[in-house]
């Protein structure tokens, strides 16, 4: 490794970048030269497996469809529909 020949007079954020190909930042308020990036970044690796599945969250308040209908999600079929409701049947 080659010694760093650093700038005599940097001000601050000023950056140096070196024969290794790491670059330098100077910080003024603490007179030195911070890492602010090193080398070549290589390919992104394999994603991980698929963490597990977290808990349902609540359902929320049924909508209103264009034309004044409400969409509602039920187990069954209600004995007396609403004509103006739209049923979504879970399970079926």
């Amino acid at each position: 490794m080659a010694a760093l020949n650093f700038p005599a007079s940097p001000s601050d954020g000023d950056t140096f970048l070196s024969g290794e190909g790491v670059t330098y930042t100077w910080v003024d308020a603490k007179q030195y030269w911070k890492i602010t990036a090193s080398g070549v970044v290589g390919p992104a690796g394999v994603d991980g497996p698929t963490g597990p599945t977290g808990p349902t969250g609540p359902t929320g308040p049924p909508g209103t469809i264009a034309g004044g209908y409400s969409a509602s999600v039920v187990a069954s079929l209600p004995g007396s529909p609403d004509s103006n409701t739209i049923y979504f049947v879970t399970g079926a």
